[in-house]
């Protein structure tokens, strides 16, 4: 009977021991069970958080990439890039630019997924910073102006105050002999004056209202006409001297604002 009560308590106070050990461990492990909710909570505000910010943020680049002249527009489609590596705007561009190799080459060195391991740098700034207002192209028509002495694309019969804006979009042509020169671009700075574009009056004696300038496809011309004018058009300037031979065509975005209608 004694060795009985003996077995019993000794059995008592083996399971009052495992019980103050098991109850000494529920402390550590109540702890690491709100450490890590606490850690899951926080990783999915983490995680919804930088998912709206780099929404956001890549949405505004891809805007400001379409606006920016083609010189500098490469600098933020890599930055769109960096955001969205699968991004099919940035990567069509870059493509097509021959920058894209190079981009992705960027963009896999990056470290984290802050934009430019959160740094803002002298180049990314001047990337993302606008230079100027851009000139509203909104309305615009596609004209097609054919390489032809006297004969180029109409604009129409247009008041004085109405405000032209001219922009170059694609093609070559020349008014000069074929086998002396290859055919240019009118909106390149290297092309001769008599293989650019001119705004002139073809009513009676053509008369010249503006030379439109080079670089138009970053920067439209604008020009306002001081009189009422019949028959504006854009035309192929010509070459002095020599034969004339005319080919190719040029095409240009032209938006006509009428007097009155507001600024662009």
């Amino acid at each position: 009977m004694n060795r009985m009560r003996t077995s019993l308590a000794a059995l008592l106070l083996l399971s009052v021991a495992l019980a103050q050990r098991a109850a000494a461990a529920d402390p550590i492990e109540d702890e690491l069970a709100r450490y890590a909710d606490a850690a899951a909570k926080l990783q999915q505000s983490y995680d919804e958080g930088l998912g709206k910010e780099r929404a956001r943020a890549l949405a505004a680049l891809v805007a400001q990439a379409k606006r920016e002249p083609s010189v500098s527009a490469g600098a933020v489609w890599k930055l769109v890039l960096a955001l969205e590596p699968a991004n099919d705007e940035a990567r069509r561009w870059l493509g097509a630019n021959g920058q894209l190799d190079e981009a992705l080459t960027e963009v896999a060195t990056q470290k984290g997924p802050l934009l430019a391991d959160g740094r803002t740098t002298a180049s990314t700034a001047a990337a993302v910073k606008p230079t100027e207002p851009r000139i509203d192209m909104t309305g615009a028509k596609l004209i097609k102006v054919p390489a032809a002495r006297g004969v180029g694309a109409g604009i129409g019969n247009l008041r004085a105050g109405t405000i032209i804006i001219v922009q170059y979009v694609t093609g070559k042509w020349t008014s000069r002999r074929r086998t002396t020169t290859e055919l240019d671009s009118p909106d390149d700075p290297a092309t001769v004056a008599g293989n650019q574009v001119i705004i002139v009056d073809s009513q009676t004696e053509p008369a010249t209202l503006a030379n439109v300038p080079t670089g138009t496809a970053d920067k439209p011309f604008v020009m306002t006409l001081s009189k009422d004018t019949l028959g504006v058009s854009l035309v192929i300037a010509r070459q002095t001297g020599g034969l004339q031979a005319y080919e190719g065509e040029v095409q240009y975005r032209v938006r006509v604002i009428p007097p009155g209608a507001g600024n662009r």
